[in-house]
């Protein structure tokens, strides 16, 4: 009797010395994990792992430290682990479906954040995320119905209605009733989360931007200014800021906010086109033809799919625009190499400028 005494305690003994083990090599992975130091913190949980196999959490965090070193396959092994080592908690479920988003496996993401909430219907942010996950499934419907059945749970919260807003923008269809109510819908939801939250800049910027498409411009131009004023560095308000004062015809004043957008993130090609467009509105053809060049030789170099109807959209615009600056100067040679290869990538409406341009196309 006194022996099994004896072994029961070395075996509880060896337990606990298992998990201290486990956790201090645990600590030392989040602990490399929040100084960015991956291969330190994919050793310390492995460690982790190999001290107590089922430490649930170890396999979570291991699979986000492999997600950042690339190894997606290894990722999910982790994370599947975790899942069959904790099949009714919802917290597993809520990792996988991050990673899943992470990978762009939206289906796979929405059903487990739905297995999630079978588990834990309450939790505000998994309702969030599932919402997000259908906007990028394009399923609009079902994620403002879970905004509304979450603002039934926390009627205050300011990103709630600002995900709404957003969700009722991406179902917009320009030049529909339909598609004007969306935007006016989504105005009255950014009111609520600007009454909320009032120094949340995206927030104006998004309002604005329904206001701009509404041809609101003095009330979107408002908001654009609201939002700079509380984030002077962000390229994408000035950006918006100009397309308005484009819009309203202050061509000068939108020169100078494309020019700023340009100045803090100079790698977007539209921030180049957007102010190409707005020199050649102003009659500065010259410059036009510049920022144009400039947009076209972008686009070029981030071409993966020659075939791709948006860059195709973006990179025939450019030539034409390119195009009529050149004819606006008499450089009718330059501007009929640009319709040319406007209607190369398939547009036909370059045919027009061929045959009214240039000789041989008559």
């Amino acid at each position: 009797m006194r022996g099994c005494l004896i072994f029961l305690v070395f075996m509880v003994c060896g337990i606990v010395a298992k998990a201290q083990t486990a956790g201090t090599h645990y600590e030392e992975g989040i602990r490399f994990l929040s100084l960015n130091d991956n291969k330190a913190a994919l050793k310390s949980f492995t460690a982790a792992i190999n001290a107590d196999t089922s430490f649930y959490v170890a396999y979570t965090n291991r699979a986000n430290v492999r997600y950042n070193l690339k190894d997606y396959h290894g990722a999910m092994r982790d994370i599947n682990r975790a899942v069959t080592l904790r099949p009714n908690g919802y917290d597993v479920y809520v990792a996988r479906a991050n990673m899943f988003t992470k990978l762009r496996k939206y289906s796979d993401a929405y059903d487990d954040y739905s297995k999630a909430l079978e588990l834990n219907p309450n939790m505000i942010e998994i309702v969030y995320q599932r919402a997000l996950v259908a906007k990028q499934l394009g399923d609009y419907e079902h994620g403002i119905r879970d905004i509304d059945s979450a603002l039934v749970i926390t009627p205050g919260n300011d990103r709630l209605f600002a995900l709404r807003a957003f969700l009722r923008t991406g179902a917009y269809d320009p030049g529909t009733q339909k598609g004007k109510e969306l935007l006016q819908e989504a105005i009255v939801d950014l009111d609520s989360a600007i009454s909320y939250n009032s120094s949340n800049a995206p927030y104006y910027d998004q309002r604005g931007e329904c206001k701009f498409e509404l041809l609101r411009s003095l009330e979107a131009l408002a908001d654009f200014n609201t939002a700079i004023e509380l984030d002077s560095a962000n390229a994408e308000f000035y950006n918006n800021r100009g397309l308005v004062k484009m819009q309203i015809e202050d061509y000068r004043s939108a020169n100078r906010d494309f020019s700023t957008a340009i100045s803090l993130s100079p790698d977007k090609e539209y921030y180049f086109r957007n102010r190409g467009l707005t020199r050649f509105n102003g009659g500065k053809y010259k410059a036009a033809a510049s920022d144009y060049s400039k947009a076209i030789s972008m686009i070029e170099e981030g071409m993966t799919n020659p075939n791709d109807k948006g860059t195709n959209f973006k990179l025939t615009n450019a030539y034409i625009v390119r195009g009529l600056a050149h004819i606006s100067m008499k450089n009718n040679y330059a501007a009929c190499m640009d319709f040319e290869k406007a209607v190369a990538l398939g547009e036909t409406k370059a045919k027009n400028y061929v045959q009214q341009y240039c000789a041989h196309g008559q």
